[in-house]
């Protein structure tokens, strides 16, 4: 005979002192023969998320075969714990829900830090934990945590959270709560406690040969607006196409929008090498503009001085002929116009730079005349 364990009810102690604790299930491990297999019954609806990371490394150690079986719910944490079992199986009617890690803590600074930190490391784990199990990626396991992801018997298994299905139906042990209210789809409180909260009946649940529920069940558009509304009609269409099943979808959603994503981000990449070039053109401009205005007052300065008669000194000790270096200077100007697009005024800067003392000699040869 396997050993046996029931997870039924919250994880962690409650205020009532019910619940079950990570100590209670570490203790019952202790007493069994861990060579034999182990079987993990679950109706859950979650609870506290550090008894749940301790529970689940203390099944995951567990060395003999181990498997998990969901009879009714297993939700938030308690469907974390069922990753850590070679076997998962799931009663006809039962549900698994994913979701992001939250708890309320109370303290200082340093308190909260730390806590921050554990809820870290756990999001971490969950999101390995059930990535590793249903073969997805971990961006689509995450998106799906994101969504606060429930999951009925069929679609637990289309997903590859469950490895089958019993096609035996086990009402929940769970108390119908004011909180399960808030929280559950319609769909989902009227399955396990019958009305639902706005008086409707208990969904019908139609059964099915124990074959068929080996089978990947490919999801419908239905399934797949509700789990992601904002995927494109063309990616929506395709999975469709090719009947993808839940957790394919959840691939695609993901990679549809890291598509996105890099397309924005080379967007803002292209406008910003755009803006770089347009405030080195900007700040070129200005320096050749200084350079121009520089040598514009130097020719007025030798200009003054020729008319009252003061002969300027040429920077240059060259006994050229006043055509000479005057030819040089426009030939070379010219030269310079196809390398800054035609522009005249930045061909005469540049014919400055690269010909120190020709401009010069220029000026000198034509106050000579």
């Amino acid at each position: 005979m396997p050993n046996e364990i029931n997870l039924f009810g919250v994880i962690g102690r409650t205020q009532d002192g019910t619940g079950v604790t990570a100590q209670q299930v570490k203790t019952m491990l202790a007493s069994l023969d861990q060579t034999q297999p182990l079987v993990v019954r679950i109706d859950s609806d979650g609870g506290s998320v550090f008894d749940g990371l301790s529970i689940y490394e203390a099944f995951n150690s567990y060395p003999g075969p181990k498997k998990a079986i969901i009879e009714s719910t297993a939700f938030s944490i308690a469907s974390y714990i069922a990753m850590a079992f070679d076997e998962v199986e799931i009663a006809e009617n039962g549900y698994v829900m994913i979701h992001e890690p939250a708890s309320s803590v109370d303290g200082t600074a340093g308190e909260l830090a730390k806590s921050a930190e554990l809820l870290t490391k756990l999001d971490q784990s969950m999101v390995a934990a059930y990535a590793s199990k249903t073969g997805m990626s971990q961006d689509a396991a995450r998106l799906l945590m994101h969504n606060e992801t429930f999951m009925n018997a069929q679609e637990a298994l289309g997903y590859g959270f469950v490895d089958s299905i019993n096609a035996s139906k086990v009402a929940t042990r769970l108390t119908p709560q004011a909180s399960h209210r808030k929280y559950l789809p319609q769909r989902v409180y009227a399955s396990l406690f019958g009305d639902a909260p706005n008086g409707d009946k208990r969904e019908e649940t139609k059964e099915l040969p124990v074959s068929d529920t080996q089978n990947v069940v490919a999801a419908t558009i239905d399934e797949i607006e509700a789990a992601f509304p904002k995927m494109k009609p063309a990616t929506v269409l395709a999975c469709i196409k090719a009947k993808k099943p839940m957790a394919s979808v959840a691939t695609a959603a993901v990679e549809e929008l890291m598509a996105e994503n890099q397309e924005l981000m080379a967007r803002i990449a292209a406008m910003e090498e755009e803006e770089a070039s347009a405030k080195s053109t900007a700040m070129e401009e200005e320096v050749v503009e200084e350079e121009v205005d520089a040598m514009e007052e130097e020719e007025a300065e030798a200009k003054a001085k020729a008319r009252i008669g003061v002969k300027p000194v040429a920077r240059s000790k060259s006994s050229s002929p006043a055509k000479t270096a005057t030819a040089t200077w426009e030939s070379t100007v010219q030269a310079c116009l196809p390398r800054t697009g035609g522009s005249k005024m930045k061909a005469a800067a540049l014919a400055n730079r690269e010909n120190p003392g020709l401009r010069e000699r220029m000026i000198a040869e034509a106050n000579r005349k």
